[in-house]
């Protein structure tokens, strides 16, 4: 049940850690700025075999919720968000053929490319689970990212946002 490799300490420490030592700098030098984290569709929803790597997420989108109340009030300003990505066409994906071919965590086994015999056999599975049918490009989440830190979003705090192409969109039969 347990056996992701350091998620909690990558993920969720990881990013605190990089948040308070930004947030310390900024509010030192009476600088604004905008923070703009990673987490996870699974940081809004459960993933058999992946309890450390979904509690880590989870403790992602916890984090910038409260560091984004903490900082309301800070002037200048300091807003904190964070993207929710879903299956980006990135090698973090790739891996998870391992998982589907012979129960192996990303970081165990060989190293799987996109042109991989294995990324060949499973990446339909990844695109078909996306009701657009195609896999999150990277320049998806630069552009939110460029978004969130833009002007036009100077009153989005707190908010977790999803670049998933529609993974946890839900079809409800009437």
């Amino acid at each position: 049940m347990f056996t992701e490799h350091d998620s909690i300490r990558t993920n969720l420490f990881g990013q605190v850690n990089v948040l308070a030592a930004i947030v310390k700098y900024w509010t030192d030098n009476k600088r604004p700025g905008v923070i703009t984290q990673t987490s996870s569709v699974n940081g809004l929803r459960g993933d058999p075999g992946a309890a450390l790597y979904v509690a880590s997420k989870h403790g992602a989108i916890g984090v910038t919720k409260s560091v984004a109340l903490e900082l309301a009030a800070v002037n200048p300003p300091i807003r904190v968000n964070t993207i929710a990505p879903g299956f980006v066409d990135t090698s973090i994906v790739w891996q998870q053929c391992k998982f589907l071919e012979y129960g192996q965590q990303s970081w165990e086994g060989e190293y799987i490319t996109h042109d991989h015999p294995l990324w060949k056999k499973y990446g339909d599975e990844f695109i078909l689970a996306s009701p657009c049918g195609k896999l999150v490009q990277p320049k998806d989440i630069g552009i939110m990212v460029m978004y969130l830190c833009s002007e036009e979003a100077s009153y989005i705090s707190g908010a977790t946002l999803l670049v998933d192409a529609g993974l946890t969109s839900e079809v409800v039969d009437v």
